[in-house]
């Protein structure tokens, strides 16, 4: 389940790069170091497994490469992806992830919850503004996008548990245009 998890969630990283005339390839978490390259996308969910006995299930967490198709980028008025268009790649992971588990919520299907809670998961995971995961590319794109998807994301996470797919979309959605804007407001 988790492998369907991670190939949805980049499929979603696919879609949006090949908008913007770019390519999105699937990378497991790496942190480079003086000696080599840490598979952290490994570590970190073995020993989350290990500290809590089972208890919690950190997904593999993956990063994504994003190139540009130089003979298609022609077309853009920036021969190179923008922090921008790489921060809206990035958004479109996570977002994919919730999608897929508001669509098996929605649907109610007996033995998919721990799919559910696999997809919120990876989805939640990948905001985190770390290294290259996407939550780095989105706030590097702009810290309002970032305030504004964690906002969302957070909240249909938690709506979804007690309420309807439409209300849990409209309220997230109204939450996170409110604190986002009263974030952005403070800071003008």
């Amino acid at each position: 389940m988790v492998i369907i998890a991670l190939i949805l969630h980049t499929v979603g990283h696919k879609i949006v790069a090949t908008k913007n005339y770019a390519v999105s390839e699937f990378r497991l978490w790496n942190v480079q170091g003086k000696k080599g390259t840490l598979p952290v996308g490994i570590i970190i969910p073995l020993l989350f497994s290990f500290v809590s006995n089972g208890a919690w299930n950190v997904p593999l967490t993956e990063s994504t490469l994003m190139k540009e198709i130089p003979a298609l980028r022609s077309k853009k008025k920036f021969k190179y992806l923008t922090n921008f268009e790489m921060g809206v790649i990035g958004l479109a992971g996570p977002l994919m992830s919730i999608l897929v588990a508001l669509i098996f919520k929605a649907a109610n299907l007996p033995g998919f919850e721990k799919f559910i809670i696999i997809n919120y998961t990876i989805g939640l995971f990948a905001l985190i503004p770390f290294s290259t995961l996407d939550g780095a590319r989105i706030f590097s794109a702009s810290k309002y996008l970032y305030i504004g998807t964690v906002i969302f994301l957070v909240a249909t996470v938690l709506l979804m548990q007690v309420t309807s797919l439409l209300a849990t979309i409209v309220f997230a959605l109204i939450l996170a245009i409110i604190l986002t804007s009263i974030a952005f407001y403070k800071s003008v």
